[in-house]
């Protein structure tokens, strides 16, 4: 078929047969990766069920409303997180920091927290 040149005509069959095996390649390879995740997904169940959550919007608080429930919660945490007495703790002022978290950062606080 080939001599010491190849002509037009045997270029296109060369070209297409290669086409053929590039997406006959590609498609073992998918079909592949579907029966991993078909064996996989059997042993975990956890892991097949993807769930979108919908961030909640911050809550405003204004200064004329009775914050002294804020404030023990939070004067609550400190001490938890310093191991002292909360009735020797005193809370001048809360303010809110802005949110400077991606949203790829607070999908893993929200995985981290089930």
């Amino acid at each position: 078929m080939f001599n010491d040149y190849v002509t037009f005509g045997e270029s296109i069959i060369i070209s297409l047969f290669c086409m053929v095996v590039v997406f006959l390649s590609l498609l073992v390879i998918s079909y592949l990766i579907d029966l991993m995740r078909v064996l996989l997904s059997k042993k975990n169940n956890k892991t097949a069920e993807v769930k979108v959550i919908e961030p909640t919007p911050q809550p405003v608080i204004k200064a004329e409303e009775d914050d002294s429930e804020l404030v023990a919660v939070i004067a609550a945490a400190i001490a938890a997180m310093t191991g002292t007495d909360a009735s020797g703790l005193v809370v001048r002022n809360i303010k809110r920091l802005p949110d400077s978290d991606t949203a790829w950062s607070k999908m893993g606080k929200i995985e981290l927290m089930r």
